[in-house]
């Protein structure tokens, strides 16, 4: 990063940000703040601050399922957890975003038709576009 910039981690587990935090020592970053917070209320403290985002979504179980009481009655309405979180957590890192920031989406999601889902969702909801990843050129040497 050239001194610039901060890189901020968050997750819910501790094993996870001890990992993390194992990482970051390893690499000598000294611009990180390592965060312990639920992804759906992070973007209330950091709304449009980030030019880059990095969102490593959780995997989910397709079949979880959860019931919400309806507003007209009271019937529950089916709804896949899974889907509905990843739509919430891929809004909130797009509202972290500056306008024209960058965001790249990871998920190991089981179904393409969920994550088609996902994205549909946060495409009709916020002003964003979709674009092709760009792959190194054929000539490119992995010097690892």
């Amino acid at each position: 990063m050239r001194d610039q910039g901060m890189i901020v981690t968050n997750s819910l587990s501790h094993h996870y940000l001890s990992g993390v935090g194992r990482l970051v020592s390893r690499c000598g970053l000294t611009s990180v703040l390592m965060t312990k917070l639920h992804l759906l209320d992070l973007p209330q403290s950091i709304q449009g601050r980030f030019s880059h985002v990095l969102l490593n979504a959780p995997c989910y179980n397709p079949t979880t399922t959860t019931t919400t009481a309806t507003t007209g009655g009271g019937d529950g309405v089916m709804q896949a957890s899974g889907v509905w979180f990843l739509q919430h957590v891929l809004a909130a890192a797009v509202d972290a975003l500056v306008c024209g920031g960058v965001l790249v989406y990871l998920t190991l999601s089981a179904r393409v038709e969920d994550n088609e889902q996902v994205i549909q969702q946060v495409r009709r909801t916020r002003q964003v576009e979709v674009v092709p990843l760009m792959l190194p050129p054929a000539d490119y040497v992995d010097l690892r």
